[in-house]
């Protein structure tokens, strides 16, 4: 679909590019291009840091992963205009809504695509009913997953200047 979305732009003359933050199952990102490899090189390198129990390895991957990050966040904001971002990612894993501030701050369009699990209801996915023992969550669990989804959609809503959804999904 964003594949299809990014040709259809750059038909019409607008510079486009997609980054995708893990490979495609289907291999719809065959064609991705360095940035898409730096945040991916990025998100592994943050992924080593919870893995590591190592002190040092630690601060060292979160330092290697803040700078892949933090690069490809300022190359953007320099080089584009619009920024589409898709079910709930944005540049900063751990402070999501930190790079939308500094879009905003530039002056840079922001559109969010909701695509169903990312702003529906965890009731409704039938996501989270069971906890990893196998015991079923409490009513007041149910609401804590819940009020994270309503912050979170609450927060895009703030900053996007676009936000796209199917209301019969959520």
């Amino acid at each position: 679909m964003f594949s299809s979305m990014i040709r259809e732009l750059e038909a019409q003359g607008i510079s486009a590019t997609l980054v995708t933050l893990a490979d495609h199952p289907f291999g719809y990102d065959k064609e991705a291009g360095w940035l898409s490899k730096w945040m991916r090189t990025g998100r592994a390198w943050r992924a080593k840091v919870y893995q590591s129990t190592n002190p040092l390895h630690r601060m060292i991957y979160h330092s290697l992963a803040s700078l892949a990050k933090g690069s490809c966040l300022l190359w953007c904001v320099l080089w584009y205009d619009v920024f589409v971002f898709v079910y709930g990612t944005s540049f900063s894993e751990l402070h999501p809504m930190a790079d939308f501030r500094l879009l905003k701050f530039f002056r840079r369009r922001i559109i969010c695509i909701f695509v169903g699990s990312d702003h529906r209801p965890p009731y409704l996915d039938r996501v989270g009913y069971e906890r990893d023992d196998g015991a079923a969550v409490t009513v007041g669990e149910l609401e804590a997953q819940i009020e994270v989804v309503t912050r979170r959609v609450a927060m895009v809503e703030k900053y996007a200047d676009i936000v796209v959804a199917n209301p019969l999904s959520s």
